[in-house]
């Protein structure tokens, strides 16, 4: 059973990026359902203790793994998260396009704006894995949780486009990534600098400042014409928007 609030209190120090997702207003005045969705870095690095709060405390039983096959292999979930939930591996395509990673070697610094355009190429790339994700999020029995390596940046995309579906606004949407930010210090020095969507100027690559979420927005926005004409190339016809509303809004 879904559980109606769980706050992640007191924090997981292992997990400085964990947090809830729920808790967000919608246009039509309901509510995402809070306890039910959560999103973090990759729990590989959890202490135990951490790990086990995550599977009795905060009830975690379906975890959606964004990161590529190389980076599950190499840090696969804890045992004591693995024996009690079922690990959905949707990998994320992160490579820049060529015109990006020409960019990035000639620029002294990577702007929040080209950071927004490669999330933005990235949720275009990324249409049939973001309608997995979804498709899992409206499918929830019990609490899941979201992760890439570090949280930041295919976290933050998949995030962003499910509450984009709720119909938060999209102030929430930006608010929602940009607490990241605080976190990054303390996790990116303890993954792998292997982050191919982190090849990107140093000093921005530590923070998830909120203007890099904007530009996304904008980015989707510009490319589809409107973020409502993307949300419904996700859906398809399917359906598959209105079960993530009823499955996750109350």
């Amino acid at each position: 059973m879904i559980r109606a609030m769980t706050a992640v209190e007191p924090p997981l120090r292992s997990l400085p990026n964990l947090r809830d997702v729920g808790g967000h207003v919608t246009a039509d005045g309901r509510r995402m359902r809070r306890g039910v969705v959560f999103r973090s870095e990759a729990p590989s690095l959890a202490s135990a203790g951490d790990v086990d709060a995550l599977a009795q405390r905060l009830g975690i039983a379906e975890v959606i793994d964004l990161r590529r096959p190389d980076e599950q292999q190499r840090s696969p979930l804890p045992p004591a998260l693995a024996a009690g939930a079922r690990w959905h591996r949707v990998p994320f395509e992160i490579e820049a396009p060529p015109h990006a990673s020409d960019r990035a070697r000639s620029a002294e610094e990577i702007t929040c704006a080209d950071m927004g355009r490669f999330y933005a190429w990235m949720a275009w790339r990324n249409v049939s894995q973001l309608r997995r994700v979804l498709g899992l999020l409206a499918e929830l029995e019990a609490p899941a949780l979201v992760h890439c390596a570090v949280g930041k940046d295919r976290t933050g995309v998949a995030v962003a486009v499910a509450l984009l579906v709720l119909g938060a606004a999209t102030a929430d949407v930006i608010a929602d990534y940009a607490r990241s930010d605080a976190a990054m210090a303390h996790v990116l020095p303890r993954h792998d600098a292997q982050l191919t969507a982190e090849r990107i100027d140093a000093d921005l690559r530590l923070r998830a400042p909120a203007a890099s979420m904007a530009a996304l927005l904008e980015g989707l926005a510009g490319v589809y014409g409107s973020l409502g004409v993307f949300l419904a190339e996700l859906d398809a016809g399917s359906g598959l928007c209105d079960r993530l509303r009823r499955r996750l809004l109350a």
